[in-house]
């Protein structure tokens, strides 16, 4: 079996355990920067919540799927198509990937706006 260290994969493995990474950076291959939270709404906030929460689902399904690829072009369709429907995901909580990230980046280095998130998680399970 091909394994790889996807960023994607650490990216949800570390949102579950402390705070919400953002993943779909991963394809640019630079991090967004943070954005102040007093730029970030509330409505942003849950769109995020809601998002992520898909996100973390996509990637718990893709999981199996990178363990069985057997060459790192199955990997890389796997990667391909995962990132397709975070993207898809994520445009359909109203957000954009990019603000996302910028979410994403903000919730990993400022506390209260992670503690947010993980409200709004916590009420849409």
């Amino acid at each position: 079996m091909f394994r790889t260290t996807l960023p994607l994969i650490a990216a949800v493995a570390f949102a579950a355990s402390v705070a919400i990474a953002p993943v779909a950076s991963a394809q640019s291959g630079s991090g967004p920067a943070p954005v102040p939270a007093q730029e970030i709404s509330d409505n942003e906030l849950q769109a995020y919540a809601v998002a992520r929460l898909e996100v973390n689902e996509i990637v718990e399904n893709v999981r199996p799927q990178l363990d069985a690829a057997e060459t790192s072009e199955e990997t890389s369709l796997v990667e391909q198509r995962a990132y397709q429907r975070m993207a898809t995901a994520i445009q359909g909580s109203g957000l954009t990937v990019e603000r996302y990230n910028q979410i994403g980046a903000t919730v990993q280095v400022d506390p209260e706006v992670a503690d947010d998130v993980r409200s709004y998680m916590i009420e849409q399970q």
